[in-house]
Formats: structure tokens, C-alpha cells, sequence
């Protein structure tokens, strides 16, 4: 069964609660987004990290420590200024893995 995601009220929704591919609780399908099966809600792993770790399924960032959550994202300093990754293109992503990434601290 697939699950999605409200990104506009942060609701995760079952398939078949879907309101005609509307979120039943913003009812709008603007903000919705199709669940990766590695995605969860919470993994608890808060602590800032060195390196940003995609998603080999679905291109969204992923927790670096256990690899299997989607709960992160991602900052990348591109041009002298610190920027999100969400809504990056593909040929950008993969930019972004092709990168050497070195460990500062």
C-alpha cells in the first residue's frame, strides 16, 4: 500500500484516505508527495553532519547515520551561499554526489 505525504501540513496519508488525491486535511493536492518505502516520520538522529547522503530509490536526502530515513535535509554551499537541496533537478543531484566531500571537524 502506498503512503503519502502532506508537505503543506506535514500529514502522512494512507492511499485509500486520499480525498479524490487530496489531502484530507488541507484538501489540496499541491503538497503532496509519494512516500519512498525507506520513509519514515521520525528516526532521532538531529545532530548536524559533515556530508549529505542521497537516497539511491527516490533522489531525497537521507539520515547519513542510519541511512534508511528521510527525515533530514539537506544544505549545500554552492556559489558562497548556504542553500537547501529539496527541489534540486537531477542533473544538479548528481552533481551533488559526484562531489568530493571532505570532514572539517
Amino acid at each position: 500500500m502506498d503512503r503519502y505525504k502532506c508537505v503543506g501540513c506535514c500529514f502522512i496519508i494512507n492511499e485509500e484516505d486520499l480525498e479524490e488525491g487530496k489531502c484530507p486535511v488541507c484538501h489540496t493536492d499541491l503538497y503532496m508527495k509519494k512516500m519512498c518505502e525507506k520513509d519514515v516520520v521520525v528516526c532521532g538522529h538531529i545532530d548536524p553532519q559533515a556530508s549529505i547522503v542521497i537516497c539511491e530509490k527516490c533522489g531525497e536526502v537521507i539520515c547519513p547515520t542510519c541511512g534508511s530515513h528521510h527525515t533530514h535535509f539537506g544544505i549545500s554551499r554552492v556559489t558562497g551561499y548556504l542553500a537547501e537541496v529539496h527541489g534540486w533537478g537531477n542533473g544538479k543531484i548528481a552533481e551533488l554526489r559526484d562531489r568530493k566531500h571532505y570532514n572539517i571537524s
